[in-house]
């Protein structure tokens, strides 16, 4: 990839498979480890709460005539119902110790994550359940909301950036803290868009960065099940009543 950055900073991209080759690309402790959220650090193991359920169900909504805006706010809705009623789980087994290796070499970790930032509190939650603990700065730990389009809330080391270009989201979020990014940016995420995307901030901020685009799960996600995903879905809703908020 051609270097977009100013004064000189290093930028590559590069396809990973395993999360343990995030530690291949640690160097000093002048880093920041970004992780994406959904098939990077967890996943869930059925059909509904995915991000391949996600996307299909809006490509259903608009197929109904439903306004992207519209199709996406019901995704985003359904999506929280959804996980509010289920588990997710480490994509890899290494994916804790990868975690806590870093934290035991001190390198500082964030998520930065899709998920609208009504789903905030959940997903911390459903981080902890899983075992992925981060070894966040301190300014990414209190609570804090901003508007770009919409809502972005960060806590506890978690940016809940919504429909957001993550690129945008992460200069902005270091803007209002008046953080420094360190000399090295690690961001690793299942949609290489994403991973592109944090290059312009790091560029804008003079920082070195490395993108992984990780696909452990490219193989689950592109057997997508629709027909299952609607049988788990009216299950759910068996027991549990979702309004359109």
């Amino acid at each position: 990839m051609k270097n977009p950055f100013k004064r000189g900073a290093a930028c590559s991209i590069l396809e990973i498979r395993s999360i343990d080759s995030v530690l291949d690309h640690i160097q000093g402790k002048d880093s920041l480890v970004i992780f994406d959220i959904d098939n990077t650090l967890v996943h869930t193991e059925q059909e509904i709460g995915s991000d391949a359920w996600a996307y299909w169900m809006v490509q259903q909504k608009l197929k109904q005539g439903m306004l992207p805006s519209q199709a996406i706010n019901y995704m985003f809705d359904l999506f929280g119902y959804v996980h509010d009623h289920i588990e997710v789980f480490p994509v890899e087994e290494q994916t804790v110790h990868v975690l806590h290796t870093l934290k035991e070499r001190d390198i500082p970790t964030i998520c930065l994550t899709g998920r609208p930032s009504r789903m905030i509190d959940r997903t911390l939650e459903q981080l902890k359940n899983a075992g992925c603990e981060l070894n966040s700065p301190e300014r990414f730990t209190k609570p804090i909301s901003f508007i770009i389009k919409q809502q972005v809330e960060l806590s506890q080391g978690v940016i809940c950036g919504g429909i957001h270009d993550k690129g945008d989201v992460l200069s902005m979020l270091v803007d209002t803290l008046s953080y420094r990014l360190p000399e090295k940016v690690i961001f690793i995420d299942d949609k290489k868009s994403c991973v592109e995307s944090i290059a312009k901030a790091c560029s804008d901020h003079s920082a070195a960065y490395t993108g992984l685009r990780y696909g452990f799960l490219d193989d689950k996600s592109s057997k997508f099940d629709p027909k299952k995903a609607e049988e788990q879905l009216s299950e759910l809703l068996k027991l549990y009543t979702f309004t359109k908020s």
